[in-house]
């Protein structure tokens, strides 16, 4: 995670934030000891937080937590990570979107840091079954029915097997699980998981996965003000025929590593953000355009089309340039593993 949002409400836990903050270069420590700063600025604190998916980690009780994230929580697909801890440093506790947003990896994360202990409560992960939305986030796959990863998971729970349908010929990795059961391709009825891009059969599985096989090579002017460079991006999409959420990756030079549009864009639609130096794009294989302004800035030169090359695409979309920014596109071929 790029950034992350650390709140505290005593001394003690401020100080314990610092600790946490001295060891990770992108977090930021916000303290609210003062009780009028905390009623009259919580509420647009969090609200920004959630909007950006920025992962925030209380300080202090478990109820204050949820309590003040509870007007935020909306879907369990674009909820941000939420974590607490106890201002003694003894548990870390993800509360929030610990699959898909990533919650329970920091967690532990943190425990490993600080010597606390993390506290997993999410089912399948404690009773070690396959988790059909970690299985989506780790394969770049878009959940299309998020109330059926529930009943996906209640059936591994209660004991019984699940069906998946997916073309073998995508599947680099089987189950080795015997309570996840193959079934043909397509599926001659309704399975519990199919992994697909035929539109015409979405709707025949209790969770329908489709994979995010795009790749954004992007590229842009300094402290590019991030509507102007999201604008840009929804237009180079839609003219395209592109499904903004089936870019699952958004690819760009080292130096735009801490470009907070970027960072931004990637974080808000739960898309992995890659970078690369430019003796790493200058190895891509490819006919690419040439910009001579490009490669005195940067040493290569071209950044958007190399850098979803470098991704692990095959260039589909040449170089488009307007405001500031420069866009490419890239497609993956695509396949699943069952077993990390």
């Amino acid at each position: 995670m790029s950034e992350m949002d650390i709140v505290s409400f005593t001394k003690r836990g401020h100080e314990l934030a610092l600790t946490i903050e001295g060891g990770r270069a992108y977090s930021r420590c916000s303290s609210f000891f003062d009780r009028d700063f905390y009623v009259r600025d919580m509420t647009a604190f969090l609200s920004e937080r959630f909007e950006s998916r920025t992962p925030i980690i209380f300080i202090g009780a478990t109820g204050i937590a949820v309590r003040l994230i509870a007007p935020f929580v909306n879907d369990k697909t674009k909820d941000t990570a939420v974590i607490v801890m106890d201002e003694g440093n003894n548990f870390v506790i993800p509360i929030l979107s610990g699959h898909l947003g990533g919650a329970n990896e920091l967690a532990v994360s943190l425990a490993k840091k600080t010597g606390a202990a993390a506290v997993i409560t999410t089912a399948t992960d404690i009773n070690s079954e396959f988790a059909v939305d970690m299985f989506a986030k780790r394969n770049h796959l878009l959940i299309l029915q998020k109330d059926g990863i529930a009943e996906v998971s209640s059936k591994l729970l209660a004991g019984n097997s699940i069906t998946v349908s997916v073309d073998e010929t995508r599947v680099s990795l089987m189950p080795s699980d015997k309570k996840i059961e193959m079934v043909e391709y397509p599926p001659a009825g309704k399975v519990d998981v199919l992994i697909t891009e035929d539109k015409k059969i979405f709707d025949q599985a209790s969770v329908t996965l489709v994979p995010r096989k795009y790749i954004l090579g992007a590229g842009c002017r300094r402290d590019k003000k991030e509507e102007e460079f999201n604008d840009f991006i929804e237009w180079f999409l839609f003219e395209n025929g592109i499904d903004e959420e089936l870019v699952g990756t958004l690819s760009s030079i080292d130096i735009k590593k801490d470009e907070e549009c970027l960072i931004n864009w990637s974080r808000k639609r739960n898309c992995e953000f890659r970078t690369f130096s430019s003796e790493e794009l200058s190895k891509s294989d490819g006919d690419f355009s040439v910009s001579e302004f490009v490669r005195e800035k940067t040493g290569v030169s071209n950044v958007c089309e190399r850098a979803a090359v470098a991704a692990g695409g095959r260039l589909l979309i040449k170089k488009t340039a307007g405001c500031g920014v420069t866009a490419a596109l890239a497609i993956r071929d695509w396949s699943v593993s069952f077993d990390e």
